[in-house]
């Protein structure tokens, strides 16, 4: 349940990541991480992009059945010009029960300095225009942040000591705790997550 979520590296340092697996971890932990809260993308009212449904009744094994929530297949395109490397992305996840897809567009300079990206609402059903959504950002448990209130970013330090700033328009902008489940971490690390 991540469409559209993605992972961003510098060299082999990774920044924006996905929460992991958790295979080697109790079943409620795999199920929580296969959720969309889990992925760096959007979330709808509190509500991941698909349903799991156990195999049989009251189970909890990450075997569990997912129940997509769109037949409409996922459109992806991808350009390149002389400045940017573009991705742009769509989904109906959403469609059946807010009338909404979400779009997605990546923008990766070419010397790959920097990224631009873009999320999108499109709303099918204009009674339902104020459904309350979260985008998560996911940081690899090696990237220092700071939030700086005054100009409403975010500094993002690697271990190298190579800086990076997050900055967005539109949606209030806050850290808060995550937790990485890394694929060769036995134990979970404590990471940080930014939040639109």
């Amino acid at each position: 349940a991540g469409m559209l979520s993605f992972e961003f590296s510098s060299g082999l340092r990774k920044i924006v990541v996905n929460c992991g697996s958790g295979h080697r971890h109790d079943s409620y932990i795999q199920r929580q991480n296969r959720s969309t809260y889990a992925h760096s993308t959007l979330e709808l009212s509190d509500q991941s992009q698909a349903r799991f449904l156990p195999v049989w009744p009251r189970s909890l094994r990450p075997q569990d059945r997912m129940l997509r929530m769109s037949q409409k297949d996922t459109n992806v395109k991808t350009s390149v010009n002389n400045t940017y490397k573009m991705l742009e992305a769509e989904h109906g996840c959403y469609e059946t029960r807010f009338g909404i897809t979400h779009k997605r567009i990546l923008k990766l300079g070419i010397n790959g300095n920097h990224l631009i990206g873009s999320d999108e609402l499109v709303y099918y059903d204009t009674v339902n225009n104020n459904i309350p959504f979260r985008l998560y950002f996911h940081l690899h448990p090696d990237v220092d942040v700071w939030h700086i209130e005054t100009n409403n970013s975010m500094i993002l330090k690697l271990q190298n000591g190579e800086t990076w700033l997050f900055s967005h328009k539109g949606g209030d902008l806050f850290l808060a705790d995550s937790a990485y489940f890394g694929r060769g971490d036995v134990t979970v690390r404590n990471s940080k997550q930014i939040v639109v």
